[in-house]
Order: C-alpha cells, then structure tokens, then sequence
C-alpha cells in the first residue's frame, strides 16, 4: 500500500486516537524532515559503497514494515514512530537513485 493513499485518512485517524491537531502538523514536520535529511545522508553512503540496490530494497522494506505498524497502532508514539520509519525508507530507497541520477553524464560527453 502506498504512503498517498494514507495520507487522506491520517489525520481523521490521528485525531481519533487522541492527537491534537498540533500534534499532527509536528509529526508531519518531523517525518517529512527525516525523509529529507535522510536523503542526503543515504545517497552519499551508496556513492561510497558503489551499490543503489540494497539502498532500495532496505528502503522499501521499511516503509513495509511502517505500514502494518501504522494500522496497529493506537497511542501516539507508536503511530509518530511508525510514520517516521516510513519516512526514513523513504529516503534510504530514494537517495541512492537520485546520486546515480546526478552522476549520470549524457551521451557523448565523455
């Protein structure tokens, strides 16, 4: 299931289970700052370590794993903890293409 399709519902969910509509904007903040940060740092780490796809399967596995956790969870922490993993794959899985996008030289340039 992907993350969008989630996105809708949360925040009705979130306030079902006792968030404050605060809460829910800082939880956004942080998950969204995991993702990008960890971008950055994953993409570097699979330039060093010369390989994208076990950046890609980790990623997708733990945002995999987020998915059930999300749906399971009824306190709050465990639901913040839940969509920051999901946050997190996200950027493990997307920061190892994106350097190999950047790297990449058009044809005939050398």
């Amino acid at each position: 299931m992907a993350s969008e399709m989630l996105y809708p519902v949360l925040p009705g969910y979130l306030k079902s289970i006792g968030f404050l509509v605060l809460l829910i904007g800082v939880l956004e903040g942080l998950a969204e700052t995991t993702a990008g940060l960890s971008k950055g740092y994953f993409g570097n780490w699979s330039d060093r370590a010369g390989k994208r796809l076990p950046f890609v399967q980790i990623g997708y596995g733990l945002s995999a794993l987020s998915k059930p956790m999300l749906a399971l969870s009824v306190y709050p922490v465990w639901v913040l903890f839940a969509r920051t993993l999901d946050r997190l794959g996200k950027g493990v899985r997307t920061g190892a293409p994106i350097r190999l996008w950047f790297s990449a030289k058009p044809v005939g340039t050398g």
